[in-house]
């Protein structure tokens, strides 16, 4: 699949979970997670040391084409989800265990691997 293709197939997975999350949003109240702020430590890769704050409702991490995920925060916490697995259709890892194809909750410390890549999620 050309590179091009991939990437709009992506565009359109992410606008769709996204869209559902602003639905989601619009008709829960305030929650226990509307405070707390998420980070990404980056344990390898070229980037390893670097700390993100997450603060969208959704967050893209990965390379299209090789595999991508997302992090998107709900009302009920954190969860990450599987967009695309590239060639060999490869989901995320958490604690060294595929995720699958369902949202997984993600707890404060979980290790996440996502195209090669390993961080640390916490709240702080």
């Amino acid at each position: 699949m050309p590179e091009e293709a991939g990437s709009k197939e992506i565009d359109k997975s992410v606008q769709k979970i996204s869209a559902a999350i602003a639905s989601e949003a619009a008709t829960t109240a305030a929650s226990p997670m509307a405070n707390k702020e998420a980070c990404l430590q980056l344990l390898s890769g070229a980037n390893a040391g670097k700390e993100l704050i997450l603060t969208k409702a959704l967050t893209t991490i990965g390379q299209p084409g090789v595999q991508v995920a997302a992090i998107t925060r709900r009302p009920q916490g954190f969860f990450l989800i599987h967009v695309d697995g590239g060639p060999s259709n490869n989901v995320p890892k958490v604690g060294g265990s595929p995720i699958g194809s369902n949202a997984h909750e993600l707890k404060s410390h979980d290790i996440i691997e996502v195209a090669g890549v390993k961080m640390e999620f916490y709240l702080k």
